[in-house]
């Protein structure tokens, strides 16, 4: 075994004709207008040493992450219905914050003086400023103004002490809290409670994003059920699967349940009972013989003609629906796949989905699982592929393809869709061929449990079936050499680089 090098942190990359490692972060597409192009910062690290700059962008990662919730706050501030004497507390500590920096400042107590005579005299002006800067609007007429005022300045007043200390800035967990809380406050502490999948954090995101356009952006103690009930209406009216919109209705009610059960934020949920009633649309069907021969009967299979389509990933195009018909993996899995993912166990080789590297994502714990490589991809050249992919020094097994930010997979699948109805095909989608590996697999008689196993489903049955469920490897290759197409006859068109 060989040890695997140091990880790039995020946003570390190098350039050519240089040692020294660089450091790039996108701009989030909310603040996109905020930037002359789409990266919010793109410098250099200073060092050739990647220790160390995985440090400086761990840091720069975590200052840029607060200049942006900063900039979101002060794009946004949250109108408060009560200004409190913690609201004037914690933006006093941020002004402190700021016109101490300066060491001069902090040292000169005629300086020091003649600043807090200033901030006496803007009073509520500044207060107001510094507050939609840390996302906190209020006015002169907002309950509780007129005596957070005097809070206020009674904090300013340790700019008249012989000696001042610069206080810390608030962090954002202290400001949070004095702001009345919202479902996104409890979508906050939720994906950080537990192991969350990213594609559960992305999907319970896109449903409270739908409320937060539907609702606005309510407090949570006037989150009602009548505005529950007035949401799932609302979502009925979009159009698009009833199963789509069930599943937003469920996040909600999912984050509402931790709020009221976990956080005690909440009595109790609102929305406990309210459902979408759904139905499978579109069922997909496992490909036809006809329909599997048609595909790999065209030139890409036969004759290694590589798309030019960047989504396609060029080597991508030709492996990734052979690998898709011989394993059952879902497309995203097969398009994060690493050089390293590839692997050996007791002389025979493996697929090893999982997410142990930078931006690997599965959709479920089952879904990690290492999968006999079918004898029919090795004689076509899979293996070989592999050892010209490493011998290139590419960490990825497919270095053209391009990746999907919320789903790895999409472009391939964009592509893959496209490239079925211009090639005149008429062939179901990519997903779809899941279905055929277990129809195969199912026509060879393979337990269940074991379809599970190599496709990446949660085991059915009982407890017991579910958590001792454990398939030796010869099994497991067993049932990956069960999955035959009769009516291909592939030759290998792959050649060494």
């Amino acid at each position: 075994m060989t040890t695997d090098p140091m990880k790039k942190a995020i946003g570390v990359y190098s350039r050519r004709g240089s040692n020294i490692w660089q450091w790039k972060i996108r701009a989030p597409k909310d603040l996109r207008h905020l930037y002359s192009s789409d990266w919010a910062e793109n410098c250099s690290l200073g060092t050739p040493d990647l220790r160390q700059a995985n440090l400086k962008a761990t840091q720069l990662r975590a200052d840029w992450l607060r200049t942006f919730d900063e900039q979101r706050a002060t794009l946004a501030p949250l109108m408060v219905e009560t200004v409190t004497p913690e609201m004037a507390q914690v933006i006093a500590q941020q002004v402190l914050h700021d016109v101490l920096e300066q060491s001069s400042v902090r040292e000169d107590l005629r300086q020091r003086r003649a600043m807090f005579r200033t901030l006496y005299r803007l009073g509520m002006t500044e207060m107001q400023q510094i507050g939609e800067r840390i996302g906190i609007g209020f006015n002169e007429a907002t309950p509780g103004a007129g005596e957070a005022v005097h809070h206020y300045i009674h904090e300013l007043a340790t700019l008249n002490a012989p000696l001042a200390l610069r206080p810390p800035a608030p962090t954002k967990e202290a400001i949070e809290l004095i702001k009345p809380r919202r479902l996104r406050n409890v979508f906050d502490r939720w994906k950080e409670s537990s192991d969350r999948k990213p594609d559960s954090i992305r999907a319970t995101e896109r449903a409270l994003k739908a409320f937060e356009t539907q609702a606005g952006n309510p407090t949570l103690a006037d989150i009602t059920r009548d505005m529950g009930d007035a949401f799932r209406a609302w979502l009925r009216q979009q159009g698009g699967a009833s199963k789509t919109h069930h599943d937003k209705l469920t996040a909600l009610k999912t984050l509402l349940n931790y709020a009221a059960r976990d956080l005690e934020w909440l009595k109790k949920n609102p929305w406990e009972g309210l459902d979408i009633k759904h139905k499978t649309e579109n069922k997909r069907e496992p490909w036809t013989p006809e329909q599997v021969k048609a595909l790999f009967n065209l030139p890409l299979f036969t004759q290694y003609e590589l798309p030019k389509q960047q989504n396609a990933g060029k080597d991508a195009g030709y492996w990734i629906p052979l690998l898709g018909f011989f394993t059952g993996s879902r497309v995203g899995e097969l398009c994060q796949l690493r050089a390293s993912d590839v692997i050996e166990r007791n002389g025979v080789p493996f697929i090893s989905i999982n997410e142990v590297g930078e931006g690997s994502t599965v959709k479920t714990d089952a879904s990690i699982r290492n999968i006999p490589l079918h004898s029919e991809l090795i004689r076509l050249g899979f293996l070989d592929y592999v050892r010209d992919v490493r011998k290139r020094g590419a960490e990825r097994l497919w270095p053209a393809l391009k990746l999907g930010e919320d789903k790895p997979g999409r472009p391939f699948s964009n592509w893959f869709g496209t490239y079925r109805k211009t090639s005149q095909v008429d062939v179901p989608d990519f997903h779809s061929i899941r279905h055929t590996v277990r129809s195969r697999m199912n026509r060879a008689k393979v337990p269940v449990a074991t379809q599970d196993k190599i496709t990446g489903h949660e085991v059915q049955g009982s407890v017991g079936t579910r958590v001792y469920t454990h398939l030796a490897d010869d099994e497991l290759q067993e049932a990956v050499e069960a999955i035959q197409y009769p009516e291909l006859l592939l030759h290998r068109v792959y050649a060494r680089g």
